[in-house]
């Protein structure tokens, strides 16, 4: 809101919210290749490392051999989507309350996404007994996926538009399979598997977050054609 009446007085702030406009998307887009890309680089080239049965943080260990590599990568990402977050959330025609449940989980996703890569994992250094380093890596990844999750899930109830249905029908099978995968690694369920289940639902969010970027596309240029 305040934007909207600032950005009527200052014609560098119009022009500055436009070029978030432009960016959002191809920053979003980039951040998922990125962040994607690399695990799985890192996934079959740190050594002694079983993308299967291990789990990203287990990647970012004070003892792998990338640590630094997939710390950085995941610190990357959390700065790219922030345009993406703020642009999505303030789309025209959602339905209230839901973008608040939307801003609030994408929010949390992405400043404990900061801290989790702050907090290396495996670490033993005592924060505050009886609770390590490695305690709240953990936790803040938990935390983390929780956020996306209720991100997404306020993204379905609140869309509206032409492209409701379709995106509303993606995002509830998106938010399905993070929920499904997320339920089987907390509940250790396959714990051989526990690194491809930990990769399908973060995978899906990383879809989740291109498609709906191109769809942002899709809005800024039909709000930008002339009228008439």
């Amino acid at each position: 809101m305040a934007a909207e009446i600032f950005s009527q007085r200052s014609p560098l702030i119009k022009r500055s919210i436009s070029l978030a406009a432009v960016v959002a998307p191809w920053l979003s887009i980039a951040a998922s290749i990125q962040l994607g890309g690399i695990d799985l680089l890192l996934a079959f080239n740190t050594p002694g490392y079983d993308a299967a049965g291990e789990t990203i943080s287990q990647m970012q260990a004070a003892d792998a051999a990338y640590s630094a590599a997939s710390r950085i990568s995941l610190i990357a990402f959390c700065l790219l989507v922030i345009p993406f977050t703020i642009q999505l959330t303030s789309l025209p025609g959602l339905r209230r309350p839901w973008p608040y449940l939307m801003a609030f989980g994408f929010c949390v996703h992405v400043m404990i996404g900061f801290a989790t890569a702050g907090f290396q994992s495996e670490s033993r250094t005592i924060v505050f007994a009886p609770y390590t380093v490695n305690d709240l890596h953990d936790a803040m990844g938990h935390i983390m996926y929780v956020g996306a999750v209720t991100g997404v899930v306020g993204y379905v109830m609140a869309i509206g538009g032409p492209l409701a249905k379709r995106l509303a029908t993606f995002s509830t099978i998106v938010a399905a399979i993070m929920i499904l995968t997320g339920l089987m690694f907390v509940l250790r369920i396959a714990t051989d598997y526990k690194g491809v289940e930990e990769r399908i639902g973060f995978a899906a969010y990383l879809l989740w977050v291109g498609v709906v970027s191109v769809y942002l596309q899709r809005v800024r240029r039909t709000d930008s054609r002339p009228q008439g």
